[in-house]
């Protein structure tokens, strides 16, 4: 159950980070 959980937190922070970055390229 830890381990699934773990992917699923760090799916969240891949597409935290893909947001950002995208944020980050239309404001350019």
């Amino acid at each position: 159950m830890e381990v699934i959980a773990q992917k699923r937190h760090h799916h969240l922070e891949k597409e935290q980070m893909w947001k950002m970055i995208i944020s980050r390229f239309q404001n350019l």
